[in-house]
């Protein structure tokens, strides 16, 4: 495997970590204090990916599935530049999507009166984001920045790219040994 698929595998482990295994929202206690570990399946403590199964906060899963496309881009076979659109879009959708609900939602429901008379009203709302949420909106930022480092190595490689590269170096050394 590459240096940047093993990049892109991190970023998704990463991501993976964050909605699986810690708590989507903030504790009340310390990180540090290793209290939650006891309590992780309570729903004050729970992760992302219990959040929105077991506990009704079904608004956290499309970030699941983002992650299971970004994981996707690996696991087929595609070619360099479609892998990197692909990072470019999963990567900046998941980012928005989570920062924009988590902004939508707080702790009594719905942020804006607008969103809900559109949807409904939620039963609860969600707290501030906790060590989980923040790990996924790396992965997300980090994806999306290994789409944008991709598809510049793609758009250096391509054909169009080294004529422009090789015009470029003409032109200089026509000037710079130009007789007058």
């Amino acid at each position: 495997m590459s240096s940047s698929r093993n990049a892109i595998a991190f970023w998704i482990a990463v991501g993976a970590v964050g909605f699986v295994l810690l708590p989507w929202y903030s504790l009340e206690a310390s990180l540090f204090s290793l209290g939650w570990l006891r309590a992780l399946g309570d729903k004050a403590n729970a992760p992302g990916l219990l959040q929105g199964l077991i506990y009704g906060r079904t608004w956290l899963l499309p970030g699941a599935a983002l992650l299971v496309l970004a994981a996707l881009t690996l696991l087929i076979r595609i070619d360099r530049g479609w892998r990197a659109n692909a990072l470019l879009c999963i990567g900046s959708a998941g980012f928005l999507y989570t920062l924009l609900q988590g902004f939508a939602i707080g702790a009594q429901g719905w942020s804006f009166e607008n969103l809900a008379n559109a949807f409904g009203k939620l039963s609860e709302g969600q707290l501030g984001i906790g060590i989980g949420a923040t790990l996924v909106l790396s992965a997300f930022a980090m994806l999306f920045a290994l789409g944008l480092s991709a598809i510049s190595r793609v758009m250096a490689s391509s054909p169009a790219a080294s004529w422009r590269s090789l015009c470029r170096r003409r032109s200089s050394l026509s000037t710079r040994y130009s007789i007058s």
